[in-house]
């Protein structure tokens, strides 16, 4: 889900949920930082995945309200992957999204350059984290790179972080709202 990093010309909102304050739109993320440099040879495309809502990081909903998903249903066990731009694609709006905070009539267009479809987003399925891949050894690298310090402070095993790792990746409870 953390696509943030590839971002050219969309800049993400840094908004505060709980202040629901809009402080400013980032532009310094790498995908940003290349497109400042070689413009559009930098091209973005999204993988299809939930976007978080204006409610926060803990709830998600379909991208562009969901209009890819109500398409593809139409080409059964179809993956595919286009440009937005040039297409009928470009002008699907967002308006209910995270993505949206800052833009006066957010579209596709705005946010990604092209986009991979795999499946609707009600078949996605995680992964298990292997109860090895966090040691007591290493637990305190693996906290020093989370990126919540409130989160630091909750886990004191790795039992506890393998749970958490579980928890994120299990795709059919977090987004079970949207099948």
């Amino acid at each position: 889900m953390r696509l943030l990093h590839a971002f050219t010309r969309y800049r993400q909102p840094v908004y505060g949920f709980e202040e629901k304050k809009l402080y400013r739109l980032n532009d310094t993320r790498m995908g940003n930082l290349v497109y400042a440099k070689i413009g559009d040879r930098a091209f973005n495309i999204f993988l299809h995945s939930p976007w978080a809502t204006q409610e926060g990081w803990h709830d998600f909903s379909y991208p562009v309200g969901g209009a890819i998903d109500r398409v593809m249903r139409e080409f059964a066990d179809t993956r595919v992957g286009f440009d937005v731009r040039g297409t009928p694609f470009e002008k699907l709006p967002d308006e209910g999204t995270y993505y949206a905070f800052g833009y006066e009539g957010l579209t596709l267009q705005d946010f990604c350059d092209g986009y991979i479809y795999q499946r609707y987003l009600s078949d996605y399925q995680g992964v298990t984290p292997d109860p090895q891949f966090i040691t007591e050894e290493d637990l305190a690298k693996a906290l020093a790179g989370m990126p919540s310090p409130e989160s630091r402070k909750k886990v004191t095993k790795p039992a506890q972080l393998l749970e958490g790792i579980a928890q994120d990746a299990d795709m059919q409870r977090r987004f079970a709202h949207l099948h």
